[in-house]
């Protein structure tokens, strides 16, 4: 006789919304806002081992490593999302952010069959990325039982690599098959198993919130500006010059100026305003400074 196995917490019925499709449209939107503004509780209750992760992870990459996303279905999207901005927000380099999708890219705009139990295709994944022991890895799953992110956990384990956990369930193998676990507990969901709703926003708030925190550790943010920001179009070349203009007071044609005599790295053109250096001194303080534009700035 089968026995009944007990389902993720993201699995179980919302008694709320037994009958979803027959509220009132304008108190179901009240009663869906509600089950997201649950989701951001969930996020905070987890932030202390948020900060420890953000912590160890930051000692980790500035050894030069990776910073990769895992995950299967929404889950994976999500980091995917998450790691592209990286680059034109903090001008993280793009060798040093990769991703590991169930599905591979494809899976990104249509899901692929059967490919979040394959963990063959994790093993395959794993190999071609190429891990390395300075690399770190987040591992996205609500259920955190998820068969290519159990197998991607387990392979990382070996290597040596650190890893950090995400889950929306308790009863998650994922939990304690982490370096770092991230339990955020958003319970069940208003459309019965669908991790696209609190669960998803649960996840999105972490890693928006655990990425800029981690960016501002590193010295990717200099007094709340983005100071690392690559300007690849006409906006963001606007916002590199206003970050200009407010960090150094100068006018506009003057911050355009330093920009280009800058080559447009922000670093270098505030060092090279605040301290009077020439384009390459500037550069090769900063060098010296790992980066840091606060200890350069302090340095005689």
């Amino acid at each position: 006789m089968d026995t009944f196995s007990p389902l993720p917490d993201t699995e179980l019925l919302n008694p709320l919304f037994q009958d979803l499709e027959q509220k009132p449209l304008a108190s179901l939107i009240d009663m869906l806002l509600v089950q997201h503004a649950h989701a951001v509780q969930a996020v905070q209750n987890a932030s202390p081992a948020i900060e420890l992760a953000v912590r160890a992870c930051a000692a980790h990459l500035s050894k030069g490593g990776r910073l990769l996303y895992a995950g299967a279905g929404t889950s994976g999207r999500l980091g995917v999302m998450d790691g592209a901005e990286l680059i034109p927000t903090f001008g993280w380099p793009t060798e040093r952010v990769g991703f590991l999708m169930a599905g591979g890219m494809p899976a990104l705009i249509e899901a692929q069959e059967g490919a979040e139990d394959d963990k063959e295709a994790a093993l395959k994944d794993i190999d071609t990325i190429g891990l390395s022991p300075n690399d770190v890895l987040i591992l996205l799953s609500a259920s955190g039982n998820t068969p290519y992110v159990l197998a991607l956990a387990h392979e990382a384990f070996v290597k040596g690599v650190l890893t950090i956990g995400v889950t929306n369930n308790e009863q998650s193998l994922l939990l304690s098959q982490s370096t770092h676990a991230i339990y955020l507990k958003t319970g069940s969901e208003a459309l019965q198993g669908s991790t696209r709703l609190k669960a998803g926003t649960a996840q999105k708030i972490f890693l928006s919130t655990f990425s800029t925190a981690l960016m501002a550790q590193l010295g990717y943010v200099y007094k709340g500006f983005m100071i690392n920001l690559r300007p690849t179009n006409d906006k963001l070349r606007k916002r590199q010059r206003n970050i200009i203009m407010q960090l150094t007071g100068l006018p506009r044609e003057s911050a355009e100026n330093l920009l280009k005599e800058s080559k447009g790295d922000l670093k270098v053109a505030v060092l090279m305003n605040k301290k009077g250096l020439s384009c390459d001194a500037a550069g090769v303080l900063l060098a010296q400074s790992g980066g840091d534009l606060h200890y350069a700035l302090s340095l005689k």
